[in-house]
């Protein structure tokens, strides 16, 4: 779901919630999406970040006489971060008392 898309998100707590099915017993988040009006202006928007982070939306609103149309799409691509746990806190623990416990992928120092 597109971040553009959301009016507002409303969260309700406790066994208030099961009205919205039998499973609700513990909460319900409910995510409200803008309507036509809600939108405004026609937008098209672009980020780029690191690891190759590429963003692109387009947000479109048109009302005539009786049909109100609201279009989002987004597109995200990344390569993401990929990076290796040499050591972890277990490695320590591993160096003190002696142990291989530790699932880090380098070598226990």
């Amino acid at each position: 779901m597109p971040v553009q898309a959301i009016s507002r998100i409303e969260v309700i707590r406790g066994p208030g919630s099961a009205i919205y099915g039998a499973d609700a017993f513990a909460g319900v988040i409910n995510i409200i999406t803008k309507t036509a009006d809600d939108m405004g202006s026609n937008s098209v928007g672009f980020r780029f970040g690191t690891f190759n982070t590429k963003d692109f939306w387009i947000n479109y609103s048109n009302q005539s006489s009786e049909l109100k149309t609201a279009i989002i799409f987004e597109s995200h691509n990344t390569d993401g971060y990929d990076a290796v746990i040499e050591k972890d806190r277990q490695s320590f623990f591993d160096q003190v008392f002696a142990t291989s416990a530790s699932l880090a992928p380098g070598e226990n120092e």
